[in-house]
């Protein structure tokens, strides 16, 4: 079979208009998904929180699956750097 009509047969399922959108709304939000994420990155570094401050953002979401214990001692670590949280919304114009 020629990659021409492998790519044609690939893209068949695509012709189905319920299908089509359940594959670009799929794409679109894996899209966002891609996105935020560097969204997210580029928050922390403009706040000037670097590599680490990426690191515990990107991680804050799992923090709460610790132990209590490793938890409190994550909240006072980052409250330790003495700055504002890096997506503190009351620190928003």
């Amino acid at each position: 079979m020629s990659p021409a009509a492998k790519a044609k047969r690939a893209a068949e399922p695509l012709r189905d208009p319920p299908f089509r959108r359940y594959w670009l709304a799929g794409l679109t939000s894996s899209t966002g998904t891609a996105m935020a994420t560097s969204g997210i990155a580029a928050g922390v570094l403009q706040r000037g929180g670097g590599a680490s401050g990426i690191a515990m953002v990107m991680c804050g979401p799992d923090v709460r699956l610790l132990h209590p214990a490793v938890r409190a001692i994550a909240i006072i670590a980052s409250d330790s750097a003495g700055e504002e949280p890096a997506l503190d919304p009351s620190s928003q114009p």
